[in-house]
């Protein structure tokens, strides 16, 4: 079973599922210290967007983020979705090609 984060009712009613109507996306402690947080984030294109963990009732990553990857959610080419400037609080998704992308995305971190 996986863990909650402690938190308000808006933060433990995301751990689990993706919530559009609560901007689509959540988190998750995971076994050892590591949390997961996923959500679908809309608008990118070959100029980056930025996802915002730190945007309340969200939490930034204690500690570091390792990572995050990204696939796409729309129809058409965006080419390969890249997560760049990985900071314990945002990180930044650019698509090689086409605009108006949207994606599901998913990051690691302690």
């Amino acid at each position: 079973q996986l863990f909650y984060y402690v938190g308000t009712s808006a933060q433990s009613e995301l751990q689990y599922t993706l919530n559009s109507a609560s901007s689509s996306y959540g988190s998750v402690m995971l076994f050892g210290g590591l949390i997961m947080k996923f959500g679908l984030v809309t608008g990118i294109s070959t100029t980056a967007v930025t996802v915002n963990w730190a945007t309340a009732p969200a939490q930034p990553f204690p500690t570091v983020c390792f990572g995050a990857v990204a696939c796409q959610n729309t129809s058409g080419t965006a080419g390969s979705i890249i997560g760049t400037s990985v900071t314990p609080s945002t990180v930044r998704l650019v698509a090689s090609a086409g605009t108006g992308i949207s994606a599901f995305y998913v990051a690691l971190g302690m």
